[in-house]
């Protein structure tokens, strides 16, 4: 029951920021990696011009769901760094 509403939110997170794009860049996730490689990924892809991401099973499978969600959301719409944005996930 919990992964099923952390994907709800995931979702509502994708779906806000797709929305809210005026550029047709995305980035989809992968296979799962270990945090610090998904958060240095979503960087350098918003460095290069991307609009958003979509990811699934590195939020999902996760044990902080919501800290990762908040991390990747960081870098997206703040532009924070990596490093800022690791300090918000409890890594296991």
């Amino acid at each position: 029951m919990r992964n099923t509403r952390i994907a709800a939110l995931v979702a509502v997170v994708a779906l806000s920021a797709v929305a809210g794009c005026t550029s047709d860049k995305a980035k989809c996730g992968g296979g799962r990696v270990p945090v610090r490689v998904a958060l240095e990924r979503t960087k350098a892809f918003m460095d290069q011009g991307a609009s958003g991401i979509v990811y699934g099973r590195n939020i999902t499978q996760h044990a902080d769901a919501i800290g990762m969600t908040r991390a990747l959301m960081s870098i997206v719409h703040d532009g924070a760094t990596v490093d800022a944005a690791l300090a918000m996930v409890k890594v296991t």
